[in-house]
């Protein structure tokens, strides 16, 4: 399972997927043979309303070892249950995503079971 990491002072920020973004990315992460893709036929499965957050980024400028322009390296939740994998995104799509505030944890007064 995945976890965001929260800042102390209020709600995350976090960008996330349409499904149209979200085919779009896999089918660029395919065409230029990133390290990070997703099966195509696996995403059709998903919910054409959902919103897919990404809960780990990370600047990325390698494919199989060789250097290429730099994408985003990033940990998408694909369900409800915290399943998901790593894309590799290119940059102008990035940018184009949305951002969704999840609120910080400790804030919301429900006892933790840690």
């Amino acid at each position: 399972m995945w976890l965001s990491v929260t800042r102390k002072d209020g709600p995350t920020k976090l960008k996330f997927f349409t499904y149209e973004q979200l085919v779009k990315a896999t089918r660029i992460a395919i065409e230029r043979d990133y390290n990070r893709q997703f099966d195509l036929d696996q995403i059709e499965d998903l919910p054409r309303d959902g919103r897919f957050p990404i809960t780990f980024e990370m600047p990325h400028e390698h494919r199989a070892g060789e250097p290429v322009p730099m994408h985003m390296r990033c940990a998408v939740t694909l369900d409800s249950s915290g399943g998901g994998g790593f894309l590799d995104t290119d940059l102008e799509l990035w940018n184009s995503l949305g951002t969704v505030e999840v609120p910080n944890p400790k804030a919301i007064g429900t006892p933790s079971r840690n």
